[in-house]
């Protein structure tokens, strides 16, 4: 939970610069051990193409993810993205969330 909490100290600016490669560095972290909230920001980050390159493959996935996981926010977020996917990668996205499993948790370094 640190790291999703210090993923959003990043993305808005509270007590660091405002930095969205290393709010999604920490986003990351979190959301491979299964933290909800970090695999809706990822999801959005990859969506908007805010810090990465624009992947809608990715934001699906994420948000697919996010949403199992619990996110009330993750459907909205999906709905949006899928709009702008083909068939083909809304099944990829989809088969790429089905697969996922949480990483076993790591430092935060």
């Amino acid at each position: 939970m640190a790291q999703n909490n210090l993923g959003g100290c990043y993305r808005v600016g509270l007590g660091v610069k405002k930095d969205d490669l290393e709010a999604m560095k920490w986003y990351q972290k979190a959301a491979d051990q299964g933290v909800a909230e970090a695999q809706c920001y990822l999801g959005i980050y990859y969506g908007m193409g805010q810090g990465v390159p624009k992947d809608n493959v990715k934001a699906l996935m994420w948000l697919t993810i996010a949403d199992k996981s619990g996110s009330k926010e993750a459907t909205g977020y999906g709905r949006t993205v899928v709009k702008e996917m083909t068939k083909e990668e809304i099944v990829q996205a989809l088969d790429m969330a089905m697969h996922w499993k949480p990483k076993k948790s790591t430092t935060d370094r």
